[in-house]
């Protein structure tokens, strides 16, 4: 049976600034399950804004934690309110 073997480095900065590469077992030991995200609207709905003379929010960029066991997404509040979007509680 074959097998899937996926090796994956992260990135971390240091306080001076410094850019340096370490294994992804480092990362999760460092951050925890978490990745870096970029959220935006799609391009469909951008299309739609702009079509009725509304601002097209700049996406906004965070950590993300992974949760294989979730069933459910949340999205900080402020992420929100800065894309425009309507909060479901």
């Amino acid at each position: 049976m074959p097998h899937l073997n996926i090796q994956t480095h992260a990135q971390v900065q240091t306080p001076e600034g410094t850019i340096s590469q370490v294994p992804s077992s480092d990362a999760l030991i460092q951050a925890g399950p978490c990745l870096q995200v970029t959220v935006g609207v799609a391009q469909n709905i951008a299309n739609e804004l702009l079509q009725q003379g509304k601002a097209v929010p700049q996406p906004i960029s965070g950590m993300a934690l992974i949760d294989t066991g979730a069933s459910s997404t949340c999205v900080d509040a402020e992420a929100v309110r800065k894309l425009g979007l309507p909060a479901v509680e």
